[in-house]
């Protein structure tokens, strides 16, 4: 449980049966939901690859852990409240390189610490398009633009896209679950703006109308990972 003030003006996370959490429009809470099942084959995805990365991260000589936590000393993330927070070494290795694993091979692990000290550039949406083909199936055609002179996008970066499951096109807000998009990443070409195409047949059962969103990162070759970019969207029936 996070809040700010004795008047609870910002708060993130759950206290007794109330959830604290944050919308378009503004702090709200709710009742809390329970897990139904807390150990589905995606979170044994996710906590292998974790295991595999600590495994890693403990073959790094010293010099190279104290890299890392250089690097994260000088590179702040945002909390849930949009204030920086300082995470350790061993947290910016995993978040530089859990991707590059879950994607099935796009990318070497990077070992060795960014020597550039920020997150690189977080992708900018320029088109979507969500339709539904026959079967259920979800394909979401993106178009993005990385722009963040003098650090832009070059061959040999990444874009990973996670994707929702539907949701009524009513709610104001969409806090999770995404799934990872296919068994590769999107290899950044040389010209923008940049094609990314996200699929997903999760047995979710969408159907033209509804909401969905992505999520969207760039990691770059030598391992920094962007902020998050998300994408609403509503999904449409194929013709």
């Amino acid at each position: 449980m996070k809040f700010k003030s004795a008047l609870v003006t910002q708060a993130s996370g759950s206290i007794g049966g109330i959830t604290f959490a944050t919308g378009i429009g503004g702090m709200f809470m709710r009742s809390r939901a329970i897990p139904v099942n807390p150990n589905t084959t995606s979170q044994n995805s996710v906590r292998s690859v974790f295991g595999a990365l600590t495994s890693v991260w403990n073959t790094l000589t010293s010099p190279q852990r104290e890299a890392w936590n250089a690097y994260a000393a000088q590179v702040p993330l945002t909390d849930t409240f949009g204030d920086p927070r300082i995470v350790s070494g061993f947290n910016m290795f995993m978040r530089s390189n859990s991707n590059r694993v879950r994607s099935g091979g796009s990318g070497d692990l990077v070992v060795a610490a960014p020597s550039v000290y920020n997150l690189g550039s977080t992708p900018i949406l320029v088109s979507a398009a969500s339709v539904i083909s026959v079967g259920g199936v979800l394909t979401g055609t993106l178009s993005i633009d990385i722009m963040d002179a003098p650090d832009p996008a070059v061959v040999g970066d990444f874009i990973y896209a996670f994707v929702s499951p539907p949701f009524n096109t009513n709610r104001t807000f969409h806090r999770g679950p995404f799934r990872f998009s296919g068994e590769t990443a999107v290899l950044v070409t040389g010209s923008q703006p940049q094609p990314v195409v996200v699929t997903s047949d999760y047995y979710w059962d969408p159907l033209g109308g509804q909401g969905i969103q992505y999520r969207l990162v760039q990691n770059k070759l030598d391992g920094r990972q962007s902020g998050e970019l998300y994408i609403r969207d509503t999904t449409e029936a194929a013709p």
